[in-house]
């Protein structure tokens, strides 16, 4: 009894090491699935946003829409703050968009000191179009991904 007793215990010790074992391993892949899943839709988030961007801002130019203090709210800089919120909302708020800027004429879109390590970053390596980090906030891990978006010279027509 007493040797059948061990034998029983050396097998659920077994199966007990082995699903440790596969259950890490699978924990393990998913957050390599994260890794590179979590770049390549902040990529396409921000491709989009840049040429809703383009296209709206094109579009108000080329319909000669005079911008004035009743029209520059249509502007996307305007807008992509009131975008974000409603986008944030409608994930539950597991995904948040900024524009933001070391020298903002709103203050409400002066950068962070994590958004301030991105700019800095893209300032040193202007060849970059990504910057990416994972960071601990309220122990969440959060993927912050941040793109240039440079100023072009017909934005300023």
């Amino acid at each position: 009894m007493n040797k059948i007793l061990k034998i029983f215990l050396v097998v659920v010790s077994v199966f007990i090491l082995f699903n440790i074992v596969a259950t890490y391993k699978r924990y393990t892949q998913l957050n390599n699935m994260q890794t590179m899943i979590a770049p390549q839709n902040s990529k396409l988030l921000s491709n989009f946003l840049i040429s809703f961007r383009d296209t709206y801002q094109k579009s108000i130019l080329k319909n000669k829409i005079k911008v004035d203090e009743k029209t520059i709210h249509l502007l996307p800089v305007a807008t992509m703050k009131e975008i974000s919120e409603l986008f944030s909302a409608t994930v539950n708020n597991q995904t948040s968009i900024k524009t933001v800027s070391d020298r903002p004429r709103n203050p409400k879109n002066r950068a962070d000191s994590l958004e301030m390590e991105a700019i800095n970053f893209f300032k040193k390596h202007s060849n970059k179009k990504e910057y990416y980090k994972k960071i601990e906030k309220n122990s969440d891990e959060i993927f912050f991904y941040a793109s240039p978006l440079y100023v072009k010279e017909w934005c300023l027509a």
